[in-house]
């Protein structure tokens, strides 16, 4: 009896290990990390802001410069990723009516260039 017990213990204890070895293999995939507002982002936007020239491209519409806005990180929600994947793309949290059409690039804490799909 004490052997099939010891025996049972060393099968528990490698099938733990081997679940552990498994789970740190595939670490990546099963811990992901999605921020839905601006706060900690650091990736800013640093182009140039000519309104003749595209800013990015958004869902396959090039966007344009309109101005230049100051908010709050906490009021802004990602709404995604640029074509190119390199820039996040936020809208205000409250985005509706007039402000439905624009969209938002981060150029530093709390200040976003607004652009307009034409």
């Amino acid at each position: 009896m004490a052997v099939g017990l010891g025996i049972a213990l060393l099968a528990g204890y490698a099938i733990v290990t081997g679940f552990a070895i498994y789970e740190r293999a595939h670490r990546t995939s099963i811990e992901r990390a999605e921020a839905s507002s601006a706060v900690g982002d650091k990736v800013y936007y640093a182009q140039t802001f000519d309104p003749m020239v595209p800013l990015v491209n958004f869902q396959g519409h090039s966007f344009y410069y309109v101005e230049r806005k100051d908010a709050l990180d906490t009021a802004m929600v990602k709404e995604g990723m640029d074509d190119t994947n390199s820039y996040a793309i936020y809208k205000p949290a409250a985005a509706a009516g007039e402000e439905a059409p624009f969209i938002y690039l981060k150029i530093g804490p709390n200040s976003y260039i607004k652009a307009k799909r034409q």
